[in-house]
């Protein structure tokens, strides 16, 4: 389940905010493992044509389950994205994130970059 809402204009861009909760669960358990993600971003237009870029932060938030010991806040994302237009209804994605994951028990904290590439089509 999700909520996402314009939170303010301002600079010609759209500031926005998205909450999600998630429910996870394993065939070989009763346990259920609950999330929550809020996430901050800004989106910015580039011209008349349809390009955009963007920004967000998201934060992870979980239960323990007994299969899972994520617990708490154990990782955040920090994204940077560019949406180019290819024809009608198709985007072209470039980006990058930025994600860490919190060492728990004593173990060190992990750190990703990840470059992204995609493309969307809109029906």
């Amino acid at each position: 389940q999700q909520f996402l809402a314009p939170v303010a204009r301002f600079g010609g861009g759209v500031l926005s905010a998205r909450v999600r909760v998630e429910e996870r669960m394993r065939t070989d358990s009763n346990a259920v493992q609950f999330r929550l993600r809020p996430q901050i971003a800004f989106t910015h237009p580039l011209g008349h044509h349809g390009a955009r870029w963007s920004i967000s932060h998201e934060s992870m938030v979980s239960t323990k389950a007994e299969w899972n010991h994520q617990r708490g806040l154990f990782r955040i994302r920090n994204q940077a994205s560019l949406s180019l237009p290819l024809t009608r209804g198709v985007d072209m994605d470039l980006g990058y994130l930025n994600q860490v994951t919190f060492g728990r028990d004593g173990a060190r904290d992990a750190m990703a970059h990840v470059g992204m590439a995609g493309v969307s089509m809109r029906f």
